[in-house]
């Protein structure tokens, strides 16, 4: 039985080279400025949002940044976000009284100056080096949006995003496709251009580097043409999408590490069963929260290919009985099912994707 973990971090990491870069460049221009924004990694389930946050946590830390892993309570809770930044919040401070007089001047019970908010938490314990905040599943700030907290959460995000703290403080954040839009129903409607990363599929070489590492260092395979051989058969499954990647690299590289880095006709196909599964399972994961009805909307928009504007994918959704035409569009991004594209239409995240809805609901 293999030991299949296709979430999480990735264990080799290869591309996304333009957007660490750009991340790079905002932590130099941060310190220098001794201001901040937020930089915001958005995609469907199955992207690489997650290693990509990790990756970029790691730039920080060479640069010397302070990081700390947040989550949505700490932008409107100080004690919560003293707590996750490393800091000690205490509610008040009071001076001792007694009969010395000159004992009780210079002596402070041992609590700490209350602060009002989560910005003066940063304010307070942020350094000139940098702090960086990690907030992954950035989606959930959309909870503020009618709730009771949304007005201080509004406060914490804007003084980090228009840099209004006197430190360099960043918040990098992570979450799905509507996430940008959880943003701005919370008062944060423009990003730098550079500060908002979409997240796709990986380029060809990443994919042969990220394939090749996992046969390599895990599977003990050796170079040669039975080693490319595999790799361009995992590659040809996998469509260059992260989640993919792994669901077929990992087995192949245990059943290659089972036979002591063999590379055999058997073991290939042992590997792509288990990736094939584990693909299948992915997309069923993606349509889950659909009716049938829905599920052949989608496989008829897939039939036919390309990009989709907005509007037409609202039509393709509006005379399905018991649905909410929004919802079901809302969801549909949400889910990894369609992605925005660089000109505002949606097209399906993965290729491969496509194919499957119009082979099961077509």
């Amino acid at each position: 039985m293999l030991d299949i973990k296709d979430r999480g971090h990735a264990k080799y990491f290869h591309g996304r080279i333009v957007e660490r870069a750009t991340f790079v460049r905002e932590l130099e221009s941060a310190r220098q400025e001794q201001a901040g924004t937020t930089f915001l990694i958005q995609g469907p389930p199955g992207a690489g949002k997650t290693a990509l946050l990790a990756e970029c946590t790691k730039l920080a830390n060479k640069a010397g940044w302070h990081t700390a892993r947040i989550d949505p309570l700490s932008l409107y809770d100080p004690v919560r976000m003293a707590q996750r930044v490393g800091g000690v919040y205490i509610s008040r401070r009071e001076r001792v009284t007694g009969f010395d007089a000159k004992l009780a001047e210079k002596q402070w019970i041992k609590e700490l100056a209350g602060t009002a908010s989560a910005s003066d938490v940063l304010k307070d314990l942020a350094s000139d080096r940098g702090l960086l905040l990690i907030l992954d599943e950035v989606q959930h700030i959309r909870e503020f949006i009618d709730g009771p907290h949304k007005m201080a959460a509004m406060s914490t995000l804007d003084a980090i995003h228009n840099g209004e703290l006197g430190r360099p403080v960043i918040l990098l954040a992570g979450g799905l496709g509507p996430s940008e839009d959880a943003f701005a129903r919370l008062g944060i409607s423009r990003f730098m251009s550079d500060c908002i990363v979409n997240l796709g599929r990986l380029s060809p070489e990443a994919e042969h580097a990220v394939i090749q590492d996992w046969l390599v260092k895990d599977g003990q395979a050796r170079s040669g043409p039975h080693l490319e051989h595999w790799i361009k058969a995992i590659a040809a499954e996998s469509d260059r999408w992260p989640q993919h990647i792994v669901a077929f690299a990992q087995p192949a590289s245990q059943v290659a590490a089972r036979e002591g880095g063999r590379l055999t006709a058997q073991g290939l196909e042992e590997a792509t069963r288990w990736g094939q599964q584990a693909k299948t399972k992915y997309y069923e994961g993606r349509v889950a929260p659909f009716g049938k009805a829905v599920r052949v909307a989608l496989a008829n928009l897939a039939r036919h290919g390309g990009s989709h504007s907005k509007y037409d994918l609202l039509n393709a959704f509006t005379n399905i009985p018991g649905e909410n035409s929004v919802e079901v569009f809302a969801r549909a991004v949400e889910k990894g099912v369609l992605a925005q594209a660089a000109d505002g239409d949606y097209t399906f995240s993965v290729p491969s994707l496509q194919a499957w809805l119009v082979e099961h609901y077509g």
